[in-house]
Parts: C-alpha cells; structure tokens; sequence
C-alpha cells in the first residue's frame, strides 16, 4: 500500500484530478486490497470508481456480497463489461446479475459495451436497455492482435496516419500500472513514479518530445514507422493493430519506454 499511498498524495498535488478508478486486469481478484484502495481515494476527496467484468457475481446474492462494500465506502461509480468479449453465454452472465445489484444498492453503475464492426465473431449479449452504456470500439492490440485478427480484412500501413486517441497532446486521464509506469496509451511509457514523482511528470510532460507519442501525434503509427525504418508485413487491421505491432519490433531498444514486458506478451502477469 505504500506504493498506493505516494501515488495519491502526488495526485493531491495534480489540481484537474478529481476522480481515481481501479481497474484491471481485475481488482475483485484483490479484493481486501482493493477496499483498502477505496477507503484512501475517498478519504482523500477524489472520486473512486471500479471497473470490473463482474466475474464475482455467479449469482446476485454473491453479487451483494461484494458489491455492499463499495455503497458502504461511498464509490461514485461502478463500471461493468457487458459484451461478447467477456461472456459467450445468451443467458444471464455474472455482469448482469452486478449491474441489476449495482443499481439495487444506489450504485451509480453503467456497463461497458466494446464491439466490432466484424460483428460475425461473436453472439451479441444483450444490454441491460435501463442502465447507460459506454460504448467503446475494439482495439486490436495486446492479445486482441493475435487471437482475434485472423481472416479479417487488412488495409496498407499508409491508411493509417491518425491515432484514435485524441488526448496525446492534452490527456484528460492517464493509467498506473502495478509497476508505477504511467502511461496515456498502455504499453508507451512517460516515465515511472518509483523513479520520478507523479506530479513532476505530469507537469514536465510534453507529447512533442517523447520518442513515440510525438510521432503518433503528428502523424498516427504511419508516421512512427517512418520515424524508425519499419519493414511492414502485408497490412493491419486498425491503427492500434499496426502500432502494436511496430513497437513489439522497437520494445528491446526502448525498454523504458515501451513497457511493462507483460503487454508485450514477454511474460505473465
């Protein structure tokens, strides 16, 4: 937790953070750690919300179970995926039964709705049509560039001079990882908190000289391949399929920037 501790303090000391949000891989698989995460973030008047699959939630009475504590603490909102990414099943999924108790208890709850346009791969789950919805394109990038770009349709690196992440110059929101690495986009480092203090990087950082957000800025991954020499194979999916894939080739020549290893597929979590 101390980690946890010095991380907040410096968010303190960041005049536009006004809301924390723990997200994963999964914070229900910590989940004492997690509460202790809460109690802190609110203790401290920021916002604290949770992003979650709702694996936890077999049933609504194990729902309840897990979900109590959070009204108890006082989150301010809790957001569940709810698509064919998470759950394969027509009927009711473990994420339903967390948003129908999330929003029994008061929670402020809204479910996460990540799609494709290749909408063939997958049975559609339903939503729940009471409940809002942030609604979110898929990225293929991590794993999702592997496991699911085969037989889909490739189009030339040149295609791709925009980056669909518009706050690289400004971000409205940046991500810690485990290790302290903040990034804006997983996996492309503006430095880490063991290293340097939160607060310092924020107020330092600068897209234009970055060695990969500069470029990416500018020109999307089109011009990030130019800026290093990049041989491209036949073609990608999206801009964050060819970017990916780009810096998977760049990552053992730029470790600190491109990291941590576990969103290379370099190691496990």
């Amino acid at each position: 937790m101390g980690q946890v501790d010095q991380i907040l303090r410096e968010a303190q000391k960041i005049n536009s953070v006004e809301w924390i949000f723990l997200n994963g891989g999964e914070p229900f698989m910590r989940f004492p750690q997690m509460l202790n995460c809460i109690k802190k973030i609110v203790q401290l008047g920021f916002n604290a919300g949770i992003v979650t699959n709702g694996f936890f939630a077999r049933t609504e009475d194990c729902a309840l179970r897990f979900l109590r504590p959070l009204q108890q603490l006082g989150v301010s909102e809790v957001r569940i995926s709810n698509d064919s990414y998470h759950y394969k099943s027509t009927g009711t999924t473990p994420a339903q039964n967390a948003l129908k108790v999330s929003h029994d208890l008061g929670l402020p709850v809204s479910q996460i709705r990540v799609s494709s346009e290749f909408s063939e791969y997958h049975t559609p789950v339903e939503p729940i049509e009471t409940l809002p919805s942030i609604n979110r394109p898929l990225r293929y990038q991590g794993r999702a560039s592997e496991s699911l770009t085969q037989g889909l349709t490739l189009s030339s690196w040149r295609t791709f001079s925009h980056c669909p992440l518009n706050e690289i110059d400004e971000p409205d929101s940046i991500y810690i990882d485990p290790y302290g690495n903040v990034q804006i986009c997983p996996g492309i480092n503006i430095g880490n908190t063991g290293e340097t203090p939160l607060a310092e990087l924020i107020t330092a950082y600068s897209a234009a000289d970055h060695p990969f957000y500069g470029s990416i800025a500018q020109g999307g991954p089109a011009l990030l391949s130019e800026a290093y020499g990049f041989v491209h194979g036949v073609g990608y999916v999206d801009a964050c399929h060819m970017c990916y894939t780009i810096r998977q080739q760049l990552r053992e020549r730029f470790p600190d920037y491109l990291a941590p290893r576990q969103v290379y597929g370099l190691e496990k979590s």
